[in-house]
């Protein structure tokens, strides 16, 4: 377990001081691109909101604290099934998103505890099921969706006030999954490319003809750019982050039927902008193919990989900085300023900023977190 590891200042671009042959090799404590505080100066602690199952194996989203050797719970909601993907709202206003196939999308003001107008819902009618993610796009919601009955990939434009759906566009592809709005005004959908039917589930089907690619797309009226692809088409792309440089990266879940091809394969891709075009980060293969999350933090990219149960550290190029062992590493956060961040696992949490720390979590945190 990681809690054992003793977690030294780091100077802006020191390298690893102890070399990493790969995940089986002694994980290490972490290293971050940023500025040792001055005298006297401790690492404040921060928010996130998240989701989790408690030890009953309820569903909550809420708020989350990391204090001295624990994570504490600020405010919590309920839900229904377990959650997704969170955005926040200029209000301060928490959006979550059920898991695929979702069938409610919540907006929770945590600011309002014990009002029973501080959760409003909204259930999918019809054949339509949420993927999982939801992005705020001025007066409207951007959610990505699956039609049940045809298998087609939907951009849906959501009104912001009801929740409902005003707009619904294809993404030219399957199962598409997380948006990134880039600074020109064009979203970036990532197409998963996996099929399924209602009767399946979750489970894929047909994935030899598995379509995964990158979409540039419009949020008004849903015309539909550049594709872009990477050559193993066994790979899923599909969580986005945006680096302030410019940069973006690309989680990856690979898909093939063989367990030794699917564990070497690689789980981080990086988009040219500039360019269009999109390459696979060759460091990060062997780390059991399954990226759960990504986020830009400094000047880092991390990857949180849960199978291989690390999160893995990235400079923006694509080198491989090296691992930190996080038990079912998934949900990361990097924070709107991109100074710090967080991500968590099974029983463990880490803060990661000047002084990076790790606290004691006592519940089961979900896929994806986001630092407020």
């Amino acid at each position: 377990m990681p809690t054992g590891i003793d977690v030294p200042r780091w100077t802006r671009r020191r390298s690893l001081a102890a070399a990493c042959a790969g995940i089986g090799a002694a994980m290490v404590a972490p290293v971050f691109a940023m500025e040792p505080p001055g005298p006297g100066r401790a690492a404040p602690s921060r928010r996130v909101a998240a989701a989790w199952d408690d030890a009953a194996g309820r569903h909550h989203v809420g708020l989350l604290h990391m204090d001295h050797a624990r994570v504490h719970v600020s405010a919590s909601i309920e839900v229904p099934t377990r959650a997704h993907g969170l955005a926040l709202e200029p209000d301060g206003s928490i959006l979550a998103v059920a898991r695929r196939p979702g069938e409610w999308l919540l907006r929770w003001r945590p600011q309002q505890p014990g009002d029973r107008h501080a959760a409003s819902w909204h259930w999918l009618e019809g054949d339509s099921r949420l993927n999982g993610h939801v992005l705020v796009d001025g007066d409207h919601l951007l959610t990505t969706e699956t039609d049940q009955e045809s298998g087609e990939g939907q951009l849906v434009r959501r009104d912001r006030a009801s929740l409902a759906a005003t707009a619904r566009w294809p993404t030219r592809g399957a199962d598409p999954h997380a948006m990134l709005m880039l600074p020109d005004g064009q979203l970036l959908v990532a197409n998963g490319g996996i099929a399924s039917r209602p009767e399946t589930g979750r489970a894929g089907l047909t994935l030899e003809r598995m379509d995964s690619s990158l979409v540039f797309m419009s949020a008004s009226d849903g015309a539909v750019g550049r594709l872009l692809q990477v050559p193993d088409p066994r790979l899923s792309l599909r969580h986005l982050a945006w680096h302030r440089s410019g940069r973006v990266a690309v989680a990856m879940q690979a898909q093939h039927d063989d367990a030794q091809q699917r564990a070497d394969a690689p789980v981080l891709a990086l988009l040219d902008l500039a360019r269009r075009r999109l390459h696979v980060v060759a460091s990060s293969h062997g780390v059991a193919g399954y990226a759960g999350d990504v986020a830009a933090i400094d000047d880092h990219w991390f990857v949180s990989c849960p199978r291989a149960g690390a999160v893995m550290q990235f400079t923006l190029d694509g080198t491989l900085v090296g691992p930190l062992a996080l038990q079912d590493a998934c949900a990361l956060a990097g924070a709107p300023d991109q100074s710090w961040g967080w991500a968590s696992g099974r029983a463990l949490a880490w803060q990661l900023e000047t002084v990076p720390r790790s606290a004691g979590l006592g519940v089961s945190a979900d896929n994806h977190a986001l630092a407020l």
